[in-house]
């Protein structure tokens, strides 16, 4: 879940631990990113059904 690892992200950030906190960070972007990759793809496979 990224908002959990985007929470831990600043969380490390506000007690200046940013070796953890830059690798909360990429957590945080690749789940975000898988998500959206996710969506992106579902929703292509739904246009190109339609055609």
């Amino acid at each position: 879940m990224p908002g959990i690892a985007a929470y831990n992200t600043i969380q490390h950030i506000a007690e200046n631990e940013l070796y953890e906190a830059a690798s909360k960070g990429i957590e945080t972007m690749s789940g975000a990113g898988a998500i959206a990759f996710g969506i992106l793809l579902a929703s292509a496979v739904f246009r190109l059904s339609k055609s």
